[in-house]
């Protein structure tokens, strides 16, 4: 075994002892190759695919690589849930090895949504507004979308007792939540049940007339 550097070598015949001498070079390629992975984009309720790409070079022309992931050889990898992946980067020529690591992260917190309790539609208050709101409050980029209405912000404006749904979407993760409510209508009318009154004459000038009604309340 010899290590890197220059070898002399001298052969002698030893029938007319004429000799010859040769010079051989022997030089190292050691070099693990210098590997770049692309940076992968967060997971989330949107995005549940993330790609990793890696590319691989050295300082000596014309050596090829292989590639070797959890999961496949390609240069290109597809992850779907948050972890550390790891690929193994092979020069073909010399042999040397590099491993380098990825870290996939994931944000799938959903937003959580609760509708204040509303007023109750009457005959007096015809028209009420349903409020809601995601919390913690004031530290969502959110957007409200009400069923019924289609109003895009967190109020909307109702004039019956149909039932409510409001989505809420996290703007940055795309999580939605939903909430839901159904106003209490009182429109009950009341029912006269009889009206009494005396007769007005020369003696009694003035009489009191009585009404019964019957209702809900």
């Amino acid at each position: 075994n010899v290590t890197e550097g220059e070898y002399k070598v001298t052969v002698t015949n030893l029938d007319n002892n004429c000799s010859v001498e040769a010079t051989q070079t022997v030089t190292k390629d050691v070099a693990s190759p210098t590997v770049v992975l692309t940076t992968p984009e967060k997971l989330n309720c949107a995005v549940t695919n993330v790609t990793v790409s890696v590319s691989a070079s050295t300082t000596v022309a014309g050596h090829t690589f292989s590639y070797k992931w959890d999961s496949t050889t390609s240069q290109t990898a597809s992850f779907t849930a948050a972890n550390t992946y790891y690929v193994t980067v092979t020069d073909n020529v010399n042999h040397c090895q590099s491993v380098l690591s990825v870290v996939v992260d994931i944000d799938d917190t959903n937003p959580t949504v609760a509708i204040s309790d509303p007023d109750i539609i009457n005959c007096e208050t015809t028209q009420i507004t349903l409020l809601a709101n995601a919390t913690p409050a004031g530290s969502l980029d959110v957007n409200y979308k009400w069923s019924g209405t289609g109003d895009v912000t967190n109020t909307t404006l109702v004039s019956d007792g149909n039932v409510y749904v409001v989505t809420v979407t996290d703007n940055e993760n795309f999580c939605t939540a939903t909430a839901s409510v159904q106003p209490t209508v009182d429109k009950v009318q009341p029912t006269v049940a009889g009206i009494s009154s005396g007769i007005i004459d020369c003696e009694k000038t003035t009489q009191t007339i009585t009404v019964t009604a019957n209702g809900a309340h």
